[in-house]
């Protein structure tokens, strides 16, 4: 399984949009009275994700950085919009599907979309005509080459890099994509047992699937890494962590780097929202602005 995950992806469109930006040096994208995405340069300042942008604002003044406010339109709104950012999405997921049908010799692959600006492939089936079954580090290693040859064709024509993380599972392959990352060299590939074991081992336990929330529980048993959570029993891990019997069992299994969930081409929907900050200025702004008509009434909160 191949995990591939967009670096930065909302400033990358950004830099789609506005080439001045590409080299404008630590980049911070804020709507409404949240930071949303920091550049690497940005975060190794100090900025981090949904602070405040009026305490950001003075980080990244300090290294010569750029606030960058998210995409906006007048009519209706105003408002933040996103049509940038989904076109954007379009844009890679069709140049990964055209690539990998152009660079696979059966088109045995299923491509899904797992989010705005990441996507999962199963390569399993050409992988295993590719090498003829042979030793099982060949699969992966067929699975590295053609990531370092979409990462590099992804960037020469949408313009946005990537991070990919090869594994036997899903869960591995996200992990690895994230390990990736800058100022990693946007390739990990997990291989053998020891592979698994080191990168659990250096993954904070709040990164396995369920346990976003769990941080003060975490803490409280000192479960830091995802190989902390080996030494609970799953009664252990619904009593301390506040889990159900099936969502104990899951964690078990994740933490020790087993995923049975499959890659599907379409999911069918499990929930639809919609929503939209209807201005595109900052609580502050919105608090002191006084309507002098005359059925209008001064709010400060």
């Amino acid at each position: 399984v191949l995990h591939l995950d967009c670096n930065c992806f909302f400033l990358s469109v950004h830099k789609r949009h506005d080439p001045a930006l590409r080299n404008a040096g630590p980049l911070v994208l804020w709507q409404y009275n949240d930071v949303i995405c920091v550049s690497p340069e940005a975060k190794a300042a100090g900025v981090r994700k949904h602070m405040r942008p009026s305490d950001a604002q003075p980080l990244v003044d300090a290294v010569g950085g750029r606030m960058v406010h998210a995409f906006a339109r007048r009519w209706p709104g105003p408002r933040v919009w996103y049509g940038p950012y989904t076109q954007s999405s379009r844009d890679v997921l069709h140049f990964i599907r055209c690539f990998l049908k152009r660079e696979m010799c059966t088109g045995g692959f299923v491509l899904e979309r797992a989010s705005i600006d990441e996507v999962f492939v199963d390569l399993s089936a050409e992988a295993a005509v590719a090498t003829e079954a042979s030793e099982p580090a060949a699969a992966f290693n067929f699975g590295l080459s053609l990531a370092k040859r979409l990462v590099p064709a992804l960037q020469e024509a949408v313009g946005i890099t990537a991070s990919v993380g090869v594994a036997r599972n899903r869960l591995l392959a996200k992990l690895a994509s994230t390990a990736a990352k800058p100022p990693g060299d946007g390739f990990r590939a997990v291989i053998y047992d020891g592979d698994a074991a080191e990168l659990l081992g250096a993954t904070s336990a709040s990164k396995i699937p369920g346990l976003g929330s769990k941080a003060t529980e975490l803490a409280k048993h000192s479960i830091h890494s995802a190989s902390d959570l080996q030494r609970l029993s799953a009664n252990e891990l619904q009593e301390c962590l506040g889990l159900s019997a099936d969502g104990a069992a899951r964690v078990g299994d994740l933490c020790r780097g087993i995923d049975e969930s499959v890659v599907r081409s379409a999911d069918p929907k499990q929930s639809l929202s919609a929503s939209s900050w209807l201005t595109d200025a900052t609580i502050s702004d919105l608090a002191c602005k006084v309507n002098s008509g005359r059925s209008c009434t001064s709010i400060v909160v």
